[in-house]
């Protein structure tokens, strides 16, 4: 089995449950608050990772031009939301 395969099946589980959840969820909140909820857990787990490599000693090297494109990238799927 190729080494790619199993993470290319858990992206693809990942984004069916994303798919399934959120439908799931607008019939029960405003689309709103149900975008700003994903984006709290979503940040949430990424802060939890970076935290987690940040303990294990890993370089995280960080430039003001990355942090630029990468808030461009944040502002462009909450637009999108």
């Amino acid at each position: 089995m190729s080494t790619w395969l199993p993470l290319a099946l858990l992206t693809a589980l990942c984004l069916a449950g994303y798919n399934f959840f959120i439908k799931l969820a607008a019939n029960h909140l405003p689309p709103a608050v149900g975008a700003v909820v994903l984006q709290l857990v979503a940040a949430g787990l990424g802060a939890a990772w970076l935290l987690r490599l940040r303990l294990q000693g890993q370089p995280l090297p960080v430039t003001g031009k990355g942090l630029g494109l990468a808030a461009l990238a944040g502002l462009s799927v909450g637009l999108a939301e």
